[in-house]
Parts: structure tokens; C-alpha cells; sequence
């Protein structure tokens, strides 16, 4: 696809983040980051889903308009049409996270999974941008817990840090 990421293991090949990621964990079990059950792992696809096809679309148009990294990199603008739509759709799907989260620490319950990291990438991106999660402060916390997790602190310095 020339797309990235993209993985090569031998003979797999694999674009799109969320497969790369499945088969990671599904090739790295002590990871943890699949439930053990059908239920669970179901549970974690569907927040995949819901990720790749909604949050993550309506994030990008928010913040391909206010992160000025990502203006910058990209050499990206916006209509303030797409931005508002954008802002919509995400005022949609925001409570929808911020429901399933109610007073646990993941979407999953007390487990970290593939659910979570997921959404990281995006919603920094939007909070980088300045974007107000004031409506829905249970993604804020959450997201501010993925946010400080070693994996992510090396991954951030890996890719905005070096070479700065």
C-alpha cells in the first residue's frame, strides 16, 4: 500500500495500525493486551471499530486544523466547514467513550488492552491542537493515563524528541 505504518514478519506483511497491533499482542500473549475470552477480545474489536471508523476520522479534521505539528508535517489546511463537522461528530462520539469509561481506568474495566492505545495517537493529537474535552473529563483523565505510561513516553521521545 506504501502506507505507514506497515509491519514485515517474515512472511506476514500487514498495514493499518489496529491489525498491526492485534497481531502483535496476538503474537506477544504475556503482553496482556487481549481480553482471554471471545467476549472480551469481541469487546476489544468493537472499540477498534468504533476508533478507525468515526473517532479518529472526525479527529483528523479537527486537528489537521489546530496542531501545529501536524499543520507543519503535513503542509495540511482546513475549511471551517470540515473543522465544525469534525467538532459535531466528535461531540457525538466523545460520550460514547466517556460512558463506557464510567468509573473504571479502561474501556475494558481495570485491564489496559489494545482498546485504549488505540485512541492515544489521535486524542493527543487533538489536546495537543488545544482541543477542550471540558464536556467529557472521564476521556481527559483516561487519556492522561495512557499519555503518562512509560510505552508512550519512549514512543513520544522516539518521534518528537530526537532530532528536534
Amino acid at each position: 500500500m506504501g502506507k505507514v505504518p506497515a509491519l514485515v514478519d517474515g512472511a506476514v506483511h500487514l498495514w493499518e495500525s489496529n491489525a498491526i497491533a492485534w497481531y502483535v499482542a496476538e503474537t506477544h500473549p504475556a503482553s496482556r493486551l487481549l481480553p482471554e475470552t471471545p467476549a472480551g477480545r469481541a469487546s476489544v474489536q468493537r472499540w477498534l471499530m468504533f476508533q478507525a471508523a468515526h473517532v479518529s476520522p472526525a479527529s483528523i479534521d479537527v486537528y489537521r486544523a489546530t496542531n501545529e505539528r501536524v499543520r507543519a508535517f503535513w503542509n495540511v489546511s482546513s475549511t471551517p466547514d470540515v473543522v465544525e463537522a469534525g467538532r459535531r461528530a466528535l461531540a457525538r462520539y466523545l460520550p460514547v467513550l466517556e460512558d463506557a469509561l464510567g468509573d473504571r481506568p479502561w474501556l475494558e474495566g481495570d485491564a489496559l488492552t489494545l482498546a485504549d492505545i488505540a485512541y492515544a495517537p489521535h486524542l493527543w493529537l487533538l489536546a495537543e491542537g488545544g482541543f477542550d474535552f471540558v464536556g467529557t473529563p472521564r476521556v481527559c483523565a483516561w487519556l492522561e493515563r495512557l499519555l503518562v505510561r512509560p510505552a508512550w513516553q519512549r514512543t513520544h521521545e522516539m518521534l518528537f524528541e530526537r532530532g528536534e
